[in-house]
């Protein structure tokens, strides 16, 4: 048997903040002996650890007390006897402590954090220590509601304490974070969103509880349809809000009428998948949107498609199932489809996982078939709740593609041919550009910042009337613009360009962004027309951010991206590399 106190007392001579850092990452390593697991598992109840750690927690070491209280909060096995030390801690400042607490569960544990509570709604650590008590904590949060209105401070004249909004809005964010764990809730939270006697501040915040529960208090809508029908002044808006939370059609209707066929569809989509079937009142307007000339909103439309879980959208996503332009569509169309569930889908999936040149797409294609052969309508794990790598993790779908070349880490790589880049640089040849970026101006709130700029082309191509130039700021974004003889320019389009290059006697370029969750690419087609007006439109979707690039003898264009290497023909034909042997 290992014993854990002289090992935790020589650590924190040399550094026990860092090691405690990592929580479980310093105690696995001894798990086995502090629970007798013997695969090193976390255990149950290391009692062995508790009391070194309570013993740092009182030291004088202000990171060792603080990466204590953290791997306490942590770990099982704490009891009532360890409470004192626990609440001594929280009154010496020690915030995180709380979770601690929570883990010892008792009476006496829920009401001093309840107590915390109400003294500092705004802490950090509190809504991790109530998600630990889930249930048990939900009957002591719902006492806030029992407040007497009309008394500022102190006790009310009836004995209760006044009612604070901002504790009670606090509580339903809460609520929130429990989910369904507060479910026990609903029924006195609904009693108080239809009481006329109570103030309306504390109503409101009962119908945020509601909809913050989410679709465990969705029997509750009814009633809040009524409320915000004879009481629209007051409710109305409130009401709503919680639509969203509890998931109900009324919030799908609601957003439906929001989507225009604008670049602002995208935020709306995002929000319809995260109802579930609760946004299928939009499911037609949503269709309507796989024909839509965005080709951001038209994945983003197949993507939301199958969180509806209405077979209505199956013959509509088999539609743009195989899109020779769009590899990300097909990745999307196939997985949505997987979730639907419908058999009908399984002999042009079983195509698509033969035929199609990107390896992610082909797999998704499998995982549709076999979630439908197996009855399991989640072909993916990604979360349309989930901001990055959820609703637009198909972005990510080929990080594990290796490109034939590997990047050896600049930035800027190399871009061929870039003969008139080099002429253009020579020239000092500058074009205007606009640098947008965004600042905060308040909560919820931000603002739009423009800064005009003289752009560096980081690609160039000569044409018969002029020039076709690019940038690239990565986050900050790019262009294409054509400079005409006399200097003036017309701007064709908006992203980071790194090439711009002839393929037989038309014209390409390339480019896009790899930034946090973002990694996209894009071919765009630049065109002159009769009138000898010059316009750029997406032309193939690239596995992601091309870094390197360089025409073929055969006249294709060989891309590295950060999703594999690719092979475009003129003819748009797109296929992968034939990395060399190494």
């Amino acid at each position: 048997m290992i014993r854990v106190g002289p090992r935790l007392g020589a650590l924190s001579c040399c550094g026990i903040g860092v090691m405690l850092a990592f929580g479980w990452a310093f105690l696995e390593p001894h798990s086995a002996a502090f629970a007798g697991t013997p695969d090193g598992d976390k255990p149950d109840r290391p009692h062995g650890a508790i009391p070194d750690l309570l013993r740092l927690l009182a030291g004088p070491e202000r990171e060792a007390r603080k990466q204590a209280a953290f791997t306490l909060g942590d770990i099982d096995g704490l009891t009532p006897a360890d409470l004192p030390a626990l609440l001594r801690a929280h009154e010496a400042g020690e915030g995180r402590v709380v979770v601690a607490i929570a883990a010892v569960g008792t009476p006496e544990a829920i009401a001093a954090l309840y107590t915390a509570l109400k003294a500092a709604p705004d802490d950090e650590w509190l809504p991790f220590a109530f998600k630990r008590l889930g249930r048990r904590g939900v009957p002591t949060l719902m006492g806030a509601f029992d407040c007497q209105e009309g008394a500022s401070k102190g006790r009310s004249s009836s004995g209760g304490e006044p009612c604070r909004v901002h504790l009670l809005e606090v509580i339903a964010h809460m609520f929130e974070d429990l989910g369904a764990d507060a479910r026990d809730a609903v029924p006195r939270l609904l009693a108080i969103a239809r009481d006329k006697r109570r103030a309306g501040p504390v109503r409101r915040a009962a119908i945020k509880a509601l909809g913050a529960i989410g679709p465990s208090a969705a029997s509750v809508a009814p009633a809040l349809r009524k409320i915000a029908r004879v009481e629209p002044t007051q409710f109305a808006k409130t009401v709503e809000s919680a639509f969203f939370g509890l998931k109900d059609p009324a919030a799908g209707r609601m957003l439906a009428a929001r989507l225009t066929g604008g670049p602002g569809d995208s935020f709306v989509l995002r929000e319809l998948a995260e109802l579930g079937s609760g946004g299928q009142p939009a499911i037609k307007r949503v269709i309507a949107l796989l024909g839509n000339s965005d080709w951001d909103i038209r994945t983003a439309a197949a993507r939301t498609l199958g969180y509806f879980g209405s077979r209505q959208a199956v013959t509509p996503l088999l539609g743009v199932l195989n899109n020779a332009e769009n590899w990300q569509l097909s990745f999307v169309a196939a997985e949505s489809l997987g979730r639907l569930g419908d058999g009908h889908a399984g002999p042009a999936l079983a195509a698509l996982e033969h035929d199609h040149w990107y390896p992610p797409v082909r797999e998704s294609a499998r995982k549709a078939r076999a979630a439908i052969a197996a009855g399991d309508h989640h072909a993916s794990s990604a979360d349309p709740d989930s901001s990055s790598g959820g609703f637009v993790g198909y972005e990510q779908a080929g990080e594990e593609v290796k490109p034939c070349h590997p990047r050896a880490g600049q930035a800027r790589e190399s871009f061929l041919p870039d003969h008139d880049l080099s002429r253009a640089l020579v020239a000092k040849m500058t074009y205007d550009a606009v640098i947008v970026g965004y600042g905060c101006a308040g909560v919820g709130q931000s603002t739009r910042h423009e800064i005009p700029s003289k752009q560096v082309p980081s690609a160039a191509l000569e044409v018969a009337d002029g020039w076709l130039l690019g940038g690239n700021r990565g986050e900050w974004g790019g262009e294409i613009v054509f400079v005409d003889r006399r200097g003036r320019q017309t701007k064709l389009v908006d992203d980071n360009i790194d090439s711009i290059t002839r393929l037989g006697t038309r014209i390409f370029a390339a480019g896009g962004v790899a930034h946090i969750s973002i990694d996209r690419g894009m071919v765009y087609e630049v065109l002159r027309d009769a009138q000898g007006h010059w316009s750029a439109q997406p032309w193939r979707v690239l596995p992601g951010e091309p870094w390197s690039s360089a025409p073929q003898p055969d006249g294709s264009w060989l891309i590295d991206t950060n999703g594999g290497t690719v092979v475009l023909a003129p003819d748009g034909e797109i296929r992968m590399a034939t990395c060399p042997a190494k």
